[in-house]
């Protein structure tokens, strides 16, 4: 099983429901492909400062299932849609199996 952990910075005039809109966004995202166990998703509590705006973590059945995703029109799409509102995005993947 693949972890794969999101966290996206938004840029600073990026319109306010920006976080409202990708929360729904990734709730279209949900099960979209067969082999996604885990997809969860929000904004960030804002605990400390220089924080990412939002964080995402998916669990994938296998490498073939993420690449799926990668490749789903919806995602596709999806991505496009909030990449002009994102400043910068880190991620990471890891093996959940051992």
């Amino acid at each position: 099983m693949l972890r794969q952990i999101t966290m996206v910075r938004f840029k600073d005039d990026a319109p306010k429901n920006v976080v409202d809109d990708i929360g729904a966004g990734f709730r279209d995202l949900v099960g979209v492909v067969p082999g996604i166990h885990r997809f969860e998703f929000g904004p960030n509590l804002a605990l400390m400062d220089d924080t990412f705006h939002y964080a995402l973590v998916i669990d994938f059945e296998s490498e073939e299932a993420w690449q799926a995703y990668q490749e789903h029109p919806k995602h596709v799409d999806f991505a496009n849609a909030f990449t002009p509102y994102i400043e910068n995005a880190a991620r990471a993947h890891y093996d959940l199996s051992g």
